[in-house]
């Protein structure tokens, strides 16, 4: 009697996530919707495996829809609790991404597997227009002490590690002088994506928008990026304001932002700025907390900012 054909072992099915995992950043896609996305993938992959088929031929350059391995070739402390991981696609592929961009990550565990994204660091004058191709790519990753991921990273992740990312995903599409000002308003680790969304601004000599970012974070030596924050603010055309909700001072190395509040960011900073930007072609960025977020597109909203204008990242 002929015997049944053998495959090779399914893939660990993605681990749901639990109510902990959210960070409450208001992240699109969430962790939930990274589930989802997850869920469709690894039913696909495993009727590929059941049905006898091969995989597909990888691409030279990162797929959103498929993981790659990447290799860890070095690690930096950004602050205390975060850091900036650079690393090495396999096989010679690149990473082709615009500004705001960011990769899912596929951690396995024994029994599953979960998954995070994480904003992708562009160099600065990273020319997206030229269709540069990164050979090595930067995150930088916030690691929270009853974090599932945060945990396996801080644990297992070591120059020469292999970590498997697909993407870019998400993003902003914005062209040269398509409006008069941009308006930032980002708290915790949402402002990384404005980095180098306001990078590719400045970095563009033919452009004449001006803008204006209001940060804020609990205390000065949470302030993520900073030397690139400093760097942004001493454009012609950008205002940085800095709050920090738990900062009692004692660094004195603040001068090159904009203006320094030790204060929580609230309704008296956030309305002026939209009063005054609602007058004249501005777009309007938004990241943080689902609180901070609802708040403040609740504000955008009740000024009557039309949705094409206002970009939640």
């Amino acid at each position: 009697m002929a015997s049944s054909p053998t495959h090779p072992p399914l893939p660990p099915k993605p681990s749901e996530p639990l109510p902990s995992d959210c960070c409450g950043q208001g992240c699109m896609p969430c962790v939930q919707d990274i589930y989802e996305q997850e869920l469709k993938t690894w039913k696909r992959e495993c009727e590929r495996i059941r049905r006898g088929v091969g995989p597909e031929e990888a691409s030279s350059v990162l797929s959103p829809d498929s993981y790659s391995p990447c290799t860890l070739v070095a690690v930096r402390s950004e602050t205390h609790d975060t850091n900036v991981y650079r690393c090495r696609p396999a096989d010679g592929q690149v990473l082709r991404a615009r500004p705001g961009q960011h990769l899912i990550l596929k951690l396995e565990t024994e029994k599953s597997s979960i998954t995070r994204q994480y904003t992708i660091l562009l160099p600065p004058r990273y020319d997206q227009e030229s269709s540069s191709e990164l050979s090595e790519f930067e995150v930088m990753i916030k690691l929270y002490p009853e974090g599932r991921a945060s945990k396996i990273i801080a644990a297992t992740w070591y120059v020469g590690q292999v970590a498997h990312w697909r993407g870019p995903i998400g993003g902003l599409e914005y062209s040269t002088n398509s409006v008069q000002f941009v308006v930032i308003f980002a708290v915790g680790t949402g402002v990384l994506p404005m980095i180098p969304v306001v990078e590719s601004i400045v970095g563009d000599d033919e452009e004449e928008a001006r803008v204006e970012a209001l940060l804020g974070f609990r205390s000065m030596r949470e302030v993520l990026a900073k030397q690139r924050w400093k760097d942004i603010a001493g454009y012609w055309n950008v205002k940085v304001d800095i709050f920090l909700s738990q900062d009692e001072g004692g660094d004195g190395n603040v001068r090159h932002f904009g203006e320094i509040h030790r204060r929580k960011m609230g309704p008296e900073d956030i309305a002026p700025r939209i009063e005054r930007a609602k007058q004249r072609d501005t777009l309007f960025l938004v990241c943080g907390t689902t609180d901070f977020e609802k708040f403040v597109i609740g504000l955008l909203k009740a000024s009557s900012i039309p949705e094409c204008r206002i970009k939640k990242f």
